[in-house]
């Protein structure tokens, strides 16, 4: 079976307990992952942060970002790091369903692009889960006005990452831009 890189931004307003949670819910499909990335957006607290012998330590790779720069341009410093042949992104917090990697990975297979689908918790501590457009031609009815994809359910191949140049250097609508590129 295929595997995959992880890249997972982190930024001062993320704090342990959010990252904690989010390795956690990739312990199950460690053996489809070939490094966790994190890239650290320009976060003082660094490593107060992270989350000390994680058994996930000797998969991760931490990348420093002296600067905030924003997640699309993290995201773009984890793919420079990565040597894997797929990408998944993962955004502090958010959880990976149990077979978000298996899925995607195998996707992936046959396809440059797959999105799939998250948990996420709010600060009320509901969960639910974040889908995106079931397919292309439902995904450009609606990009004019919204995000047709889910941004943090992508995975994709890295070289047709690279050949889209990646997430726009904006703060703001990166993962829009971006999925209007791919799609």
């Amino acid at each position: 079976m295929n595997t995959t890189d992880l890249i997972i931004p982190i930024w001062e307003g993320n704090n342990k307990k959010e990252i904690k949670k989010s390795l956690d819910s990739l312990i199950s499909n460690e053996r489809l992952i070939n490094k966790i990335i994190i890239v650290i957006d320009g976060c003082e607290n660094f490593p107060k942060n992270l989350p000390e012998n994680h058994i996930l330590y000797k998969k991760i790779l931490i990348v420093y970002q002296y600067e905030n720069k924003g997640p699309g341009t993290s995201r773009n410093t984890g793919v420079l790091f990565s040597r894997s042949q797929n990408i998944i992104f993962l955004d502090t917090g958010d959880i990976c369903t149990r077979d978000r990697l298996k899925t995607q990975i195998n996707s992936l297979i046959d396809h440059d692009v797959s999105l799939g689908d998250i948990k996420e918790i709010d600060k009320k501590g509901n969960v639910f889960i974040r889908k995106s457009s079931r397919n292309k031609e439902e995904a450009l009815k609606v990009i004019a006005y919204k995000n047709p994809f889910n941004n943090v359910t992508l995975a994709i191949k890295r070289k047709e990452f690279i050949k889209i140049n990646g997430y726009p250097p904006t703060r703001t609508a990166e993962d829009w831009v971006l999925m209007g590129k791919i799609l």
